[in-house]
């Protein structure tokens, strides 16, 4: 069955339409007759399909269906992007020109079960991009069938924004608002539609790994808008399910299993406790790519339902052509632990549902150079925000795990020949059997100068107090300049040769005090250099000898007071926006300079507007609602 639903739009919130209404009136009969019909369609839609509720939940799912796969187990997902479409057929040519870019869509053979989406992005399928810039969306999910003939009611269901086209192990099964060979579905843009009950065949399924495959395609907006601004997003995933009857010759695979698990991930995306590896997917090498005399990254992530005690990860020597090696020393090994806290949030907006189902998540978000003795289970923060959470989100109990990202660094010696290498490395934890991790290692036939002598302008600003706080150590101590020391030699690998020093104290760097001790004698100051010039010795040993040392003399707090004249009185228009993409709604000001220049409120605001006069300042009391508005790229001027 496939529904199409029409939202209405009013500030930002979408209003429910009853499908059934029921008016008092005399004919009570005729009020009974209408219900037991209604009663007796609700019995058949049990019965023959999927029916949809307005939370998202299926009477499938209530009636005690296994999910093999839903919204929040882990999907591969590629994004095609390009500027919003017109039912015209024009395209829109946004204000900023970056913007009106298109990528590349995906290989042809994207839905064959034997692809390489390895290089995909992955997780549940909300992180895909919610956008009106998304012309495609691509999704693989994939469950183990070990016994085809043994599967029993494989069924579907999809809510999705724009055209779908569903493929079971490389075969087109369905095709919903688009028709073939077209490059846009039927509108309108933000009809959000529902594939429903779409049995799965078993002779499309195979002994082993399976993939569904989903290609959504944009539907076209009706006009352009004056602020680039497209409500509602024509290409878009909402929900998932995947249900059997039962568990006979299939293998669920939407949540974390009770094992200890090896998976692949991103160098480049972030990690929290949530995640876990999907069942189905094979454990592929870890793929590096580099140059000759440079320092190149990769990524597992280890996971497991208990604790995990004893975890040792050793990597093998890296073989490669013409007899090349790189040494086991040169490979680095690191683990992610706990580190901040991830707000779970799509699009920075909170009215949409969670990406995972959780309201928060822990971030591991730090690297510790040497495993911890035990890596527990971490229990999700409480949640600070209103985040939701998708009713489909509750199909699935959310497994806690424990969860170590590897981090694999290899440093590429300058005289190695280029080409492939491969290695491995080595994981076990106490109780586990260990695992085998192959390496790719791919050295381009180009050599990098040492980082000294990069012409690539890089300025990192070393903190001694982000340090002393973040590791509850005193200023200026032993063990602060041996965090020091360490800081500045992370520096150092990026070809950073920057040095600042403040020789006043609270600038906007963050420091308490001078790095330079002032020292009161008579009418003038006597100076003490110890700590600057120990800072700078290790500066120049840990990083490299700074090319640009720069003394920080002055901050606007060193302003003297505006005069009275009549020149000075002029006052400067300041423009404050709530969020960096105005998402927040200010609801009102307090606190400002001046009465008569303090901004009234009289309808909702993404940003306002202060009067100052020359060498002033103002302390504001805003008053916000956070993500009330469509985050807009419009810039205040």
């Amino acid at each position: 069955m496939s529904h199409s639903r029409h939202c209405t739009h009013l500030t930002g919130r979408h209003l429910s339409v009853a499908a059934l209404h029921v008016a008092a009136g005399p004919n009570v009969r005729r009020v009974a007759a209408v219900i037991v019909a209604f009663l007796a369609f609700l019995t058949l839609c049990m019965e023959v399909g999927a029916a949809v509720d307005p939370n998202g939940s299926t009477a499938e799912a209530q009636a005690g269906s296994t999910i093999v796969l839903n919204t929040y187990g882990i999907w591969r997902f590629h994004c095609t992007l390009g500027p919003p479409v017109l039912v015209s057929g024009e395209t829109v040519e946004l204000k900023h020109v970056w913007l009106n870019y298109k990528t590349p869509g995906p290989p042809q053979d994207w839905m064959d079960p034997d692809f390489d989406d390895g290089f995909w992005d992955r997780g549940p399928a909300p992180l895909a991009v919610k956008s009106a810039l998304v012309s495609k969306l691509c999704l693989r999910g994939k469950f183990t069938v070990t016994d085809p003939s043994a599967v029993k009611g494989l069924s579907l269901a999809v809510a999705y924004r724009g055209g779908l086209v569903v493929y079971v192990n490389g075969k087109e099964l369905r095709r919903e608002h688009i028709a073939p060979g077209q490059t846009l579905a039927e509108g309108p843009a933000a009809a959000e539609r529902d594939l429903t009950g779409l049995a799965i065949p078993a002779d499309l399924l195979r002994k082993g790994m399976n993939v569904i495959g989903l290609e959504i395609v944009r539907a076209p907006y009706p006009a352009q808008t004056e602020d680039n601004v497209y409500e509602g997003n024509s290409c878009e995933i909402l929900r998932a399910r995947l249900t059997s009857a039962g568990t006979s010759g299939i293998v669920p695979n939407a949540a974390r299993p009770q094992r200890f698990q090896v998976w692949n991930a991103d160098a480049t995306a972030e990690d929290v406790n949530v995640d876990f590896g999907d069942q189905a997917e094979p454990l592929r090498p870890v793929t590096i790519t580099g140059a000759r005399n440079g320092s190149f990254t990769g990524k597992v992530v280890v996971g497991s339902a208990q604790a995990i005690d004893g975890l040792q990860v050793t990597p093998a020597e890296l073989r490669g052509p013409a007899g090349g090696a790189i040494p086991a020393s040169n490979v680095r090994i690191r683990y992610g632990v706990l580190w901040g806290v991830h707000n779970l949030v799509n699009a920075g907006n909170r009215r949409f549902p969670c990406p995972y189902p959780t309201r928060m998540a822990n971030r591991l978000g730090a690297l510790a150079e040497r495993p911890l003795d035990r890596f527990d289970v971490l229990v999700p923060e409480r949640d600070r925000w209103t985040n939701v959470i998708a009713e489909d989100a509750k199909d699935v109990e959310l497994v806690k795990g424990a969860v170590v990202p590897i981090w694999i660094t290899v440093k590429v010696p300058a005289a190695v020949p280029a080409g492939t290498y491969v290695g491995s490395v080595r994981i076990q934890a106490h109780g586990e059997d260990p695992v085998q991790v192959p390496i790719e290692l791919r050295v381009a036939d180009w050599t990098l100068p040492d980082t000294e002598d990069f012409r690539t302008w890089v300025d990192l600003i070393q903190c001694p107090d982000t340090l002393s706080l973040e590791y509850e150590i005193p200023l200026w101590s032993e063990e602060h300049f041996e965090m020091i020391a360490r800081s500045f030699k992370l520096i150092g690998e990026t070809g950073c040769r920057t040095v600042y020093v403040p020789l006043i104290a609270h600038t906007n760097l963050g420091n308490e005090e001078s790095y330079v001790r002032w020292i009161k004698k008579g009418d003038g100051y006597t100076y003490d250099f110890s700590v600057m010039d120990r800072y700078l010795d290790i500066a120049t040993e840990k990083m490299g000898k700074p090319k640009l040392v720069i003394f920080v003399v002055w901050e606007v707090y060193m302003v003297p007071p505006a005069d009275t004249s009549e020149e000075q009185k002029r006052s400067y228009r300041v423009i404050l926006q709530a969020g960096v993409f105005g998402e927040h709604e200010i609801t009102a000001v307090s606190d400002a300079c001046d009465e008569s220049h303090r901004p009234q409120i009289t309808e909702p605001a993404r940003r306002i507007t202060i009067c100052l006069r020359p060498a002033t300042h103002a302390r504001l009391r805003l008053s916000m609602k956070r993500y009330r508005f469509q985050p807009s790229y419009d810039q205040p001027v």
